[in-house]
């Protein structure tokens, strides 16, 4: 019997619905770890509640709202870094925004208007201070225009870089640029007919040329490039997002794949898939071995994955030949793998941690807690206290909503608006002459020992926390105004059950293996 009966499905839905713990509208979910190159203390976590920092690995992280880096309302996840400089860049929606390494006063350097979108950007590993981003906006006569834009300066600026996209590419999902060589650059998306394409140049954005990837154009199963190898610009990663529509159930399945290619992207093929949504990649340093992470979005809609295909996935990458082994068997939704050590982000009410740490990735389902917890969301200490009129002032407001949705202790603090820095008339904050670090935030910070610094340190963008966006919520990067009319874009959410206190997880799991055992699909595969 392959339906659900109304009776479990109504009761997995309600369970759901009933958790708090969301924020964006969506359960709270860590999807990408940045460590700065130069300093492995100082590390940001992108997640759909905003940004949380440290300066001391894990000792005390702090809270950096959307409405500091982002314009109001916003409903979809940041896509960030840590430049050269240590300046961390926020994209999300409409523009791309800067902020010193204090992340205490954000400012738009890309994108401003309701009819732009600046979904992905990237650093230069190979030229200092560049970076590149796609700017989605609309032409006077409706049409879309996909342009990339560069920055030579650290982010502060930016000007169209070569002609824009060629027609061949309708909505874009990311871009990246090979780490050993600055002209070759990737973008991926989707063309006209909702088919997936990955365009390559190699004259650093002048001309491209189109690839066509073997997607589901019926589902809008959307392309992401997850890496390029750090030694050859011809080796490309490419994670896919989809949901498949079961007829039969009348339900969404994830179903996301990882694509290879070894030709610069002249051709592809498809390496793995399985029922979950492919949010981590890691590409070892020195690129000899790949991680995949897998994991469950925790939201509703009627969408689900299948708990048995939840964990990471490990495989070399020798002569381009992978054969894939399941390492740990819980939901992970992000994975950077750096010199310091393997990064992963899981559900804290299955797993134990938000983020995890280990030194290498030689540990097997049998290792027990392979990994070291660095981030409890009951110990994140509050927002970050930044001086009166910058963005990062706002966060006070908006703390103790947030602290009750992470399940926070120090939720102390105002909650209604009334706080911020209401004398300030500049809606852009103090600019880049903020030099607050976290000392005592009204919102329950404490005493500041993982605040942000001055910007005095410099910093660095990780290459596998760079390239590896699968742990990024691309697909929620929903609606672009007027950007890509006609085409809508994935929430990236599902329907699973969120996070329960431990007195309610045996019956709940009851409940869910019972609801799967009557609706699990039998798909016929080649």
């Amino acid at each position: 019997m392959r339906r659900v009966s109304t009776f479990l499905l109504g009761s997995l839905l309600a369970l759901s619905l009933a958790n708090p713990s969301r924020a964006n509208g969506r359960f709270p979910r860590a999807e990408r770890l940045l460590e700065d190159a130069t300093d492995a203390d100082h590390l940001v976590l992108a997640a759909t509640y905003g940004l949380l920092v440290t300066r001391d690995r894990g000792l005390n992280w702090y809270h950096v709202c959307e409405a500091s880096f982002a314009e109001p309302d916003v409903q979809t996840d940041p896509v960030a870094a840590i430049t050269g400089s240590g300046a961390l860049l926020t994209s999300i929606n409409s523009m791309l925004t800067r902020s010193e390494p204090d992340a205490c006063d954000f400012s738009a350097s890309l994108g401003d208007s309701a009819d732009d979108g600046v979904p992905d950007f990237t650093l230069s590993r190979a030229a200092a201070e560049r970076v590149v981003a796609v700017r989605v906006s609309t032409a006077p006569d409706g049409s879309v225009v996909n342009q990339l834009h560069v920055s030579e300066d650290d982010g502060r600026t930016f000007a169209p870089l070569g002609p824009p996209l060629p027609s061949s590419i309708r909505l874009v999902a990311t871009v990246d640029v090979a780490p050993s060589d600055a002209s070759r650059i990737y973008v991926s998306g989707l063309a006209e007919d909702r088919s997936g394409v990955v365009l390559r140049s190699q004259d650093g954005g002048q001309s491209f040329v189109a690839t066509a990837l073997a997607t589901n154009a019926s589902e809008s199963e959307t392309p992401y490039i997850a890496a390029v190898d750090p030694n050859d610009a011809d080796i490309l990663y490419v994670r896919t997002d989809l949901w498949e529509y079961d007829d039969v159930d009348g339900l969404d399945f994830a179903y996301d794949a990882l694509y290879f290619s070894d030709d610069g992207g002249a051709s592809f093929r498809e390496v793995f898939r399985t029922d979950a949504k492919l949010y981590g990649f890691a590409l070892a340093p020195d690129g000899d071995s790949v991680l995949l992470g897998y994991g469950d979005p925790v939201d509703g809609g009627g969408r689900y994955v299948i708990p048995e295909a939840l964990g990471i996935y490990a495989s070399t990458t020798v002569n381009g030949e992978f054969s894939f082994t399941k390492i740990f068997a819980e939901s992970v939704t992000c994975l950077t793998y750096s010199s310091t050590g393997l990064y992963a982000c899981a559900a804290q009410s299955r797993s134990g941690f938000e983020l995890g740490v280990r030194a290498d990735a030689d540990f097997t389902l049998e290792t027990a807690e392979p990994f070291t917890p660095l981030l409890d969301l009951a110990e994140v200490r509050g927002p970050l206290e930044c001086p009166a009129c910058s963005t990062g002032a706002r966060c006070a407001d908006s703390w103790r909503d947030t602290c009750l949705r992470l399940g926070a202790q120090n939720c102390d603090g105002p909650s209604d608006g009334s706080g911020g820095a209401p004398e300030c008339t500049s809606a852009g904050g103090a600019g880049g002459d903020a030099a607050g670090g976290a000392a005592s935030a009204s919102g329950g910070a404490g005493n500041g020992d993982g605040g942000a610094e001055n910007g005095s340190e410099t910093g660095g963008a990780n290459g596998a926390a760079e390239s590896g966006r699968a742990g990024e919520s691309e697909s929620g990067r929903a609606g672009l105004p007027g950007a890509n009319p006609g085409f809508e874009r994935d929430s990236g959410c599902g329907c699973r059950l969120g996070a329960v206190p431990a007195t309610e997880r045996a019956g709940v799991l009851a409940l869910l293996s019972a609801a799967f055992v009557l609706f699990r699909r039998r798909r016929l595969r080649a």
